[in-house]
C-alpha cells in the first residue's frame, strides 16, 4: 500500500509511479497480482486522477518460457463516461537456444462519451544470438495498432495504450532502449512498425545496438496520438518515414551505467517538405 513503480516486463503497459494498493500471490509456476492505483498527492492534469485497475496473471513453463494475461480498466473521475478497458496475452521466451522472442496481444474495449472503443494490437520481436566473437545478434520486429477508416459511425476503431507506457526493453544488449524509436517513439496506434536491429558485445557489460525503424500508417487523414516530433501528418499518404538509431550501454561498476544514444529521423511522404530530425543523448546512471 502507498506509491510505488508499476511496470511489466515490456514497458507496454505501464512505467509509472501511482498511489495503489496491490496484492500479490506467488506459487510457482503462477504469480497473480490485482491492483487499485492512481496520483493522490499531486495530480496535476486531468489524466492523472484516472484509476487504474488491475489484473495481471502469468504461468512460467519451463524454465524460460511465461504467458501473462492481463485486464486493466481506467477510471475517469472527471468524465464518468469515459472507460477504457484492455484485455492482452504476453508469451515471452528463452527456452530455444540462443534465441529470444516475445508476442503481445491486446484488444481495447469500453467507451469514451457516446463512442464506442473497439480496438486491437500485437506486437512481435524475434532475437538471434551467435556464439561468435563479439556475441552478435540480429532482432525482427513487427507491430501493429489499428486504425479507423469511418470516424462518423460511432465506433472508433483505433487502438491507444494506456497512457502509462514508457515501450523500453533489451534486445541482447546490456541496456533498455525506446523499440519503437529513440527519437520518433509513437504510441502504437493507427500505426505498423517493422524493426531490424544489430547488436554486439565487445566485452562484458559493454553493447552496441544498432536499430532500423519502418512507420506507415494504417489509414492516412488521421493525427498521430503521441511522437517524439511536433509535425503532424498531412493526411495524403500513409508513409511517415524511417529511423536509424545507435545505442550504446556500458555497465562501469555494479551501480553505474553509462548510456549513449542516437537517431536520426527521415520523414516520408506524410511529411512534404520536413526535414529530417536528429538527436543525441548521454546518461549515467547511480543506482542506491
Amino acid at each position: 500500500m502507498g506509491r510505488q513503480r508499476f511496470n511489466d516486463a515490456r514497458e507496454w503497459l505501464y512505467d509509472e509511479e501511482l498511489d495503489a494498493v496491490r496484492l500479490f500471490y506467488t506459487k510457482d509456476p503462477f504469480d497473480l497480482e490485482i491492483s487499485v492505483g492512481t496520483n493522490l498527492l499531486d495530480p496535476k492534469e486531468p489524466e492523472e486522477k484516472i484509476r487504474y485497475y488491475v489484473l495481471y496473471g502469468t504461468y512460467q513453463f519451463g524454465r524460460k518460457e511465461k504467458i501473462s494475461i492481463y485486464g486493466i480498466a481506467q477510471r475517469d473521475p472527471t468524465e464518468g463516461e469515459k472507460n477504457p478497458n484492455f484485455v492482452g496475452l504476453l508469451w515471452r521466451g528463452k527456452a530455444i537456444k540462443d534465441q529470444k522472442y516475445w508476442l503481445e496481444i491486446a484488444s481495447l474495449s469500453g467507451r469514451e462519451g457516446s463512442t464506442r472503443l473497439s480496438g486491437y494490437a500485437f506486437d512481435f520481436a524475434w532475437t538471434s544470438r551467435f556464439d561468435f566473437p563479439l556475441e552478435p545478434s540480429f532482432t525482427i520486429g513487427y507491430a501493429f495498432g489499428a486504425g479507423d477508416s469511418d470516424t462518423e459511425d460511432g465506433v472508433d476503431r483505433n487502438f491507444r495504450q494506456t497512457g502509462l507506457q514508457d515501450n523500453e526493453a533489451k534486445f541482447n544488449g546490456v541496456r533498455k532502449f525506446k523499440y519503437y524509436g529513440e527519437l520518433f517513439d509513437p504510441e502504437l496506434s493507427n500505426m505498423r512498425i517493422r524493426t531490424l536491429g544489430f547488436g554486439i558485445i565487445p566485452f562484458e557489460k559493454f553493447s552496441f545496438d544498432l536499430v532500423y525503424h519502418s512507420y506507415s500508417l494504417v489509414y492516412s487523414g488521421v493525427e498521430l496520438r503521441d511522437s517524439g516530433i511536433r509535425e503532424e501528418p498531412s493526411g495524403r499518404s500513409k508513409g511517415l518515414g524511417q529511423e536509424v538509431d545507435l545505442i550504446v550501454g556500458f555497465k562501469m561498476m555494479p551501480q553505474t551505467l553509462l548510456e549513449i544514444s542516437t537517431a536520426a529521423f527521415v520523414p516520408g511522404r506524410a511529411f512534404p517538405g520536413a526535414g529530417n530530425a536528429y538527436s543525441g543523448e548521454v546518461t549515467i546512471r547511480v543506482s542506491f
